[in-house]
């Protein structure tokens, strides 16, 4: 059994060489052995593992998954290490911002007034959709005046606790879509 396998890989690594410059005499051999690229039934895969020419599905398919799973991790590793001037500490980077004047921890939030979130709560376009929480625009300007209070506190606490909730940090982005024009989308 070995020994036809083998003399079936030498025969057809003979046959691939003496037509490599010819691929229609390659697929007439290919044919002769029941390769064909027109066959219904399972395909039967040639694969060069090892300088080693396998026919049999199990090996090639075990080939295919390591070689899919490791590809990543072997491309990275030739990568050559890349400088870390995004620390904090990195020179680079210290260099970057004195060169924009930017002074290091010089951003900070200051507290707001109920003034200001009712002016800001007072002034949404109602025809906005709602966030994730559902809330419509018209409530929150409708009830500026009676939930200021409680908004101007959860901002001021998320200011002074340096937090800030995490469910605002998402947002959902969709395609709005323009009537009876060409270019049907536009930009949100």
């Amino acid at each position: 059994q070995r020994e036809i396998k083998k003399a079936k890989n030498n025969y057809l690594k003979n046959k691939i060489e003496e037509n490599k410059k010819n691929p229609k005499k390659i697929w007439q051999q290919f044919k002769k052995l029941g390769y064909s690229g027109k066959n219904k039934e399972n395909p039967k895969v040639v694969l060069n593992i090892n300088n080693e020419i396998c026919f049999e599905p199990l090996k090639i398919a075990e080939f295919m998954k390591n070689y899919f799973l490791n590809i990543a991790k072997n491309l990275v590793s030739k990568l050559p290490s890349a400088p870390n001037i995004f620390s904090t500490t990195s020179s680079l980077l210290k260099l970057f911002y004195s060169n924009k004047n930017v002074i290091p921890d010089s951003f900070k939030l200051n507290p707001i007034s109920e003034q200001f979130v009712n002016t800001a709560l007072s002034n949404l376009k109602v025809n906005k959709c709602p966030g994730e929480d559902g809330i419509q625009a018209i409530f929150l300007r409708d009830a500026a005046s009676e939930i200021k209070e409680v908004v101007t506190y959860l901002i001021n606490l998320s200011i002074v606790k340096n937090v800030f909730p995490t469910d605002l940090k998402y947002a959902k982005v969709k395609p709005l879509f323009k009537k009876n024009k060409k270019n049907r989308s536009r930009k949100l």
